[in-house]
Parts: C-alpha cells; sequence; structure tokens
C-alpha cells in the first residue's frame, strides 16, 4: 500500500522530531514509513529529500538503544542511498556493527544466545523488506526453537543441570516460536512462505491450530475475508509466555507490524471492507500517520454508510486531527480534515440501520 506524499512527509517528521530530541516520536515517524515499502520500491528518491538525515539518525538512536539489528537494517539501507564520498563512514559504522553481532551468540547458555542473536535477526527483518532479511529471521528463529527443544529433551533425560534463565529461555521458545515464525513470514503478507517455514522445521505443534487453519485457507485462496481471519487469530505472546523482558518490546513491534502488514493486505483486496479499513487506519495512527487515516475510510463508508460504520468512521477522524494538533502539524490536520470531506458528506445523508463498525487491529 503506498500513500502518494504520506513517505516523503514521514522523513521530514522523523527528522524534525530527532533533532527536537523527540527520539521516541521520531523512531515511530521513520518505522512507520519505512513499513509501506516493497522490497523493491524502497529506494532515496522514494523516500525523498530528507530521507537520509532521518535513516542516519534512526540508525544511531537504535544503536545506542542497542537495537543492534534494525540499527543494521537501517544503516544497509544508507549505504544503498548514499553517495561514493558518504558511503565509507556508513560502511564503518555497519561493519562495526556486524562485528558485534558476530560476537553476540556466545556470551550465554545455547538457548539464551540463540535468542539474542534472533531478536537482532527479527529486528533488522521489521525494517529491511529483503528476502535475505526473511531467510535470516527465519532461520534464527528456527535455530532458538531447536536449542530449546534439545534443552528439554537433555532435561527430561536428566543428562544435564541447567541454569533457571536458560529454563525460562527454554519455555519462552516453545510458547511463542512457532508463531513468531509465521509472524517473521507475515510481515511479507506471505501465508504460503509461514507454512512452509513452519513445515520444513516440523514445528507445526508449536502453532495454534486456529492459526494453521486460517493460514492453510488463505494459502489456498487469498481474498479479504480470510486475511482478516488469520489477523483475529495472529495474537502476540503475553509477558508470562515469552519470560524475557529484554525481548518483549522487540516481540511486541513484531506482531503488531505484522498485524498492521495483513490488515494492508485485506484492506488492498477489498478496501470496502470495514475491519480492513479501520484496522489500517488505526496502524496509521500508530505510525505517526494519522493525515492519511480519513481517506483510507472512504470506500468502505460508501459500501457501508449506516450509522455504526460512519459513526466508527467519525471517530476516526476526530483522533486523526487530534494526533496532528498534538504533534503541532497544524498542516497534517487540514490534510486531515479535508480528505474526511467524502465521510462528513455520508454523514449528512439519510440515516440507514446499523453494519459493521472499523475495527482497531487486535494488538
Amino acid at each position: 500500500m503506498r500513500l502518494a506524499g504520506v513517505e516523503a512527509r514521514q522523513m521530514n517528521r522523523a527528522v524534525a522530531r530527532f533533532r527536537a530530541h523527540e527520539a521516541d516520536r521520531g523512531v515511530a515517524a521513520l518505522t512507520g514509513g519505512l513499513y509501506l515499502f516493497r522490497p523493491a520500491e524502497l529506494t532515496a528518491e522514494a523516500l525523498g529529500p530528507s530521507s537520509k538525515d532521518a535513516l542516519s539518525f534512526g540508525a544511531r538512536e537504535f544503536a545506542a538503544r542497542g537495537d543492534e539489528g534494525r540499527a543494521q537494517a537501517l544503516y544497509g539501507v544508507l549505504l544503498r542511498a548514499s553517495n561514493d564520498s558518504e558511503k565509507k563512514e556508513v560502511q564503518a559504522h555497519l561493519d562495526a556493527l556486524n562485528a558485534w553481532i558476530r560476537d553476540a551468540g556466545g556470551k550465554y547458555g545455547p538457548v539464551r544466545s540463540a535468542r539474542e542473536v534472533q531478536s537482532i535477526a527479527v529486528g533488522r527483518r521489521l525494517l529491511e523488506p529483503s528476502e535475505s532479511a526473511v531467510l535470516d529471521a527465519s532461520n534464527r528463529t528456527v535455530q532458538w526453537m531447536q536449542a530449546a527443544l534439545s534443552l528439554r529433551n537433555s532435561l527430561r533425560d536428566r543428562r544435564a543441570p541447567t541454569s533457571h534463565e536458560e529454563g525460562y529461555a527454554a519455555f519462552g521458545a516453545l510458547q511463542t516460536g512457532g508463531r513468531t515464525l509465521v509472524a517473521i513470514h507475515l510481515l511479507g503478507a506471505d501465508a504460503r512462505g509461514a507454512l512452509q517455514a513452519i513445515d520444513r522445521a516440523q514445528l507445526r505443534e508449536f502453532v495454534r491450530p486456529d492459526l494453521i487453519t486460517a493460514l492453510e485457507r488463505t494459502a489456498e485462496r487469498p481474498n479479504s475475508d480470510r486475511w482478516l481471519d488469520v489477523l483475529r487469530t495472529l495474537r502476540p505472546p503475553s509477558s508470562r509466555e515469552s519470560q524475557d523482558d529484554e525481548t518483549a518490546l522487540e516481540d511486541h513491534e513484531l506482531f503488531r507490524a505484522a498485524a498492521w502488514a495483513v490488515a494492508k493486505e485485506a484492506y488492498r483486496l477489498d478496501p470496502t471492507l470495514p475491519e480492513a479499513a479501520g484496522a489500517v487506519a488505526a496502524g496509521l495512527q500508530e505510525y505517526g500517520m494519522a493525515e492519511a487515516s480519513p481517506g483510507i475510510l472512504v470506500d468502505a463508508a460508501r459500501a457501508h454508510p449506516e450509522a455504526r460504520t460512519l459513526g466508527g468512521a467519525l471517530s476516526i477522524v476526530m483522533h486523526a486531527m487530534s494526533l496532528e494538533v498534538e504533534g503541532e502539524d497544524v498542516g497534517a490536520a487540514r490534510r486531515a480534515y479535508k480528505a474526511a470531506a467524502p465521510l462528513l458528506a455520508l454523514a449528512d445523508g439519510p440515516r440507514r440501520g446499523p453494519s459493521r463498525a472499523p475495527a482497531r487491529c487486535g494488538r
């Protein structure tokens, strides 16, 4: 899903927020803009003239937070966007990160070390929509689960003692690793790829049957309703299941981003479904693109001009304008209001009976 002009404005916003020392809001703007792109589309030209500054700010911020995977992804994009005189400095940052990542897997026991490397690979996958990033994150997740299974078998056979930390890490892997592997592939709206990864590693028993069924139906005949079934069954791990405070935020972002990718695919296939449109609009607001959310709702509101649907759409519009005003972007608030004009016209029309209201992503 591409939204004309929004990606470049996101880069401008990200730079302004980073320069104002609003790192969290800068990260949200940059991340949201990048999530709109497919691999072939992610170029400096498409991102706009502020993209290099936005990517550089973001890479340094993620590196300072210890999020090596996302820093690696951003430096990689920045390297492709840089000219010859700029590439040396970017490559130096990337080389230092890569050296650290190569040594990251040996600090703990087998399961925790595998989790450390897996978390870095997932962070990279979140912001780098390449086949290489998908394959690395997928393989690292399988290796993490295999390490957990090996430890479980050792404990069952009483072959070796283990630390509490390793035991907790193994529990988290077996509880959440299967759906994590699914989410990695759903970032690219690839239901078939998710199933193939699960079956290739023989990990189907670690994915809930309702999610497997939804993936199978979608892979067989993808349509909007079936993608929405996937969205409803893609539940993120609870804090009890993950057993890993250090990577809980990465897990949350992976499932949030995967849910939005699934919602966007459902919307692409049928923009008239209120649930799909509402989920995409909610995601736009969460990722700092509130101005674009009213326009997403127009086709669904026209197809379902009932009071409940229109009421939900107008609530999203009001929230969009409020978010832009809070962000001190009056121009964006005006654009949100202008994009909502068709919704306001429908609301002024004859009243209809109840229908499905636009829904938020299940996160």
